[in-house]
Parts: C-alpha cells; structure tokens; sequence
C-alpha cells in the first residue's frame, strides 16, 4: 500500500500515482462548505480515498444527510465539551468494505478520529485525524502519548495527520521529545498557513 497525502493548503505530497490517497483540511465550520468540499474531491484524479476534517463544529441537529457527498461516506466526532470543534472523515466508496472506526483508540482528552484500513496484500494501516485546540495547556502532550502508545502497542502503520497548533517552523523541543517517543516521524517541511504577514507550518503529518 502505498500512499499520497495532502496538507490543508492543500498542497499535494505524491509517493505513488497508486495507492491509498489521504489528505487533512480544516474547514472551519463543514455545514455551509460541503459543496467547496465536493468540488474538491470530485475534481482530484485519482480520488482522494480519506479526506479528514478539523473544526466541523457540527452537532445532533446536523444529520449524516445533511453533509453527504456522492461516492464517499463519513464518520464523524462532533464536538462534546469545551476546546472540542469536531472532526469528520470522508471516505471514498471503493475502500468502504475494508475500512473500520477505531474508536477504542479515540482519547476522550485529546480530539481525535481513528480508522483503521485492512488489506489482504498489505499491512493494516491505523490513520488518525486530529484537532489541538491553541489554548490547550502541555498537558495535552500527557493525554497525547497516552493515546499514541495505545495505538503503538497495535504494532500496525501509522499515519497521523491533523491541525496541531503547534508552529514547527520554530523549535519546539518539548512536542519533538514527544512525538519522538512514540517512534513518530513528522514529514511537512514546509508552511501549511501563509497570509500576508506570517508563515506558520502548525498543519502535520506523522508516521511510523
């Protein structure tokens, strides 16, 4: 299994012109942008097989319909207490059979969304969504390696991707140590957020 994964620009990392397609965005509210997200998804040749999403902020009014977009289904961890935006994962219709949640990995201190793809010629591979709200404290990093180490004893592939929050392009010792202890290896080395006035990389991915 080989994969191409895309960062919330989005800017597009191509291993294989095959393969399993992963990519992150954050949305900043889902509801009024299904039909930019549909756009994008329906416009990407090959598909986009996960396409994971930060900051839904939809709740138990906004049913499963109401975001649904043609030839992908969704799961979906809306936002429960205060700091939780929502996350949501669009999944395309030829890898449905051999996708499962993997909600016993789910942290209820750290936002997150977890699947888990089965494939008969490759390993599983465990694909992680996450949201770190800026205004969390280190404590954060505790409940992060409590999660990662679950999903680590599995002895499956890993990749993470998420809106972190935290700015790799400046040193960050603390969240290096800790993602470094779980045998985690972050592969964005460029900005994912650029206005006018700064140029932050706070959007990662992760694998083992």
């Amino acid at each position: 299994m080989s994969y191409m994964m895309t960062s919330p620009s989005p800017k597009f990392h191509l291993l294989s012109e095959s393969g399993l397609r992963v990519g992150h965005l954050n949305v900043y509210h889902l509801l009024n942008k299904v039909p930019d997200i549909s756009s994008f998804l329906n416009i990407e040749h090959p598909c986009i097989h996960l396409l994971g999403l930060s900051e839904t902020r939809l709740d138990y009014r906004m049913s499963d319909e109401s975001i649904e977009i043609p030839q992908y289904f969704t799961f979906r961890r809306d936002a429960v207490k205060q700091g939780e935006t929502g996350l949501a994962i669009y999944i395309h219709s030829s890898i449905q059979s051999i996708t499962t949640r993997r909600s016993d990995l789910e942290s209820q201190s750290v936002e997150s969304l977890w699947v888990e793809i089965s494939h008969s010629k490759s390993p599983s591979l465990l694909v992680g969504f996450i949201y770190r709200n800026p205004t969390a404290t280190y404590a954060w990093y505790d409940e992060f390696l409590v999660m990662l180490d679950k999903v680590a004893d599995s002895k499956k592939n890993i990749l993470l991707l998420g809106d972190f929050n935290i700015d790799l392009s400046k040193s960050h010792s603390a969240w290096e140590s800790t993602y470094s202890l779980v045998g985690l290896h972050q592969l964005v080395n460029k900005p994912t957020r650029v206005t006018s006035t700064t140029d932050t990389l706070i959007d990662h991915i992760y694998t083992n």
